[in-house]
């Protein structure tokens, strides 16, 4: 798999109202990634992986709302929220129809956007993401900034050894949560997504029967968060739909096991649709 060093362009956009950051690099059919559920996530999650999969796309890493460097409402999320942001991402750039992706919550938030607007997905890609389990994880109810120690214990959970993470990158996670309404945004659009009435709205097992894309489907083998049968239970629901899952990878399998989650998605990706 190719990972030569590719130029990895950082920018603004506004969807829906809201200012969003992405990165992007390559060139051809766009593919949209959405980062997962954690405070500290953003794009970044995906950059690992956009010198390979830029070999195969135009990749857009988006800074969901309320995470990263995008806007951070304090208030007003529901999950129309951000399939409505991503709806708005790309009617901003021009992109009339993509290839949409997510890992965790970002995506349940992409499968959601596929079952709403299908005539603007070609392709999904669906990484240890929620949305099968009625009952998530407990919502956390407090916010702390974390320390720099604890920042470079999730970083070494989310890739192991296979990324440096000099103290550059750990100083900007550290000022990236301390950002004006950092917490306030995060708690609240964990509250909504929590909540068991939007939960049972928007759960994916009623809605992905109704979805046609070709989707890839990648899971950990140690899944660490969200259990294998709820690969198998989306695999099942969805009627065109390949399962693959990675020997060693774990609820982030594109950190973790990155050289096999890459050679799974380009070979996806360059399948005709």
């Amino acid at each position: 798999m190719a990972t030569e060093s590719v130029e990895i362009r950082e920018d603004f956009t506004t969807a829906d109202g809201h200012r969003i950051r992405y990165i992007e690099a390559g060139e051809g059919f766009p593919l949209l990634l959405l980062n997962g559920r954690d405070a500290l996530l953003s794009g970044e999650q995906w950059r690992i992986n956009m010198p390979a999969l830029s070999q195969a796309a135009h990749v857009y890493a988006i800074d969901v709302l309320g995470y990263g460097k995008s806007d951070l409402p304090t208030s007003g999320y529901t999950f129309d929220t951000f399939v409505e942001m991503l709806r708005g991402f790309m009617d901003s750039l021009g992109i009339e129809r993509a290839d949409v992706g997510g890992q965790s919550l970002g995506g349940w938030f992409a499968a959601l956007f596929a079952w709403r607007y299908p005539e603007r997905v070609r392709k999904l890609l669906l990484v240890g993401n929620a949305g099968a389990n009625l009952q998530g994880p407990p919502a956390p109810t407090e916010w702390a900034p974390p320390e720099k120690d604890y920042i470079r214990e999730r970083m070494v959970w989310a890739y192991g050894d296979n990324i440096e993470v000099p103290d550059e990158a750990i100083d900007e996670l550290y000022e990236l949560a301390r950002r004006p309404g950092r917490g306030e945004a995060w708690l609240a659009l964990i509250q909504a997504t929590h909540d068991m009435e939007q939960r049972q709205k928007y759960l994916l097992l009623d809605k992905l029967p109704e979805v046609q894309a070709p989707t890839l489907i990648v899971w950990g083998s140690n899944p660490t968060a969200i259990g294998l049968e709820h690969a198998h239970s989306q695999h099942e629901a969805l009627p065109n739909s390949r399962l693959a899952i990675i020997e060693g990878g774990s609820h982030s399998a594109q950190g973790i096991r990155p050289r096999e989650f890459e050679r799974e998605v380009v070979a996806f990706l360059r399948e005709p649709a």
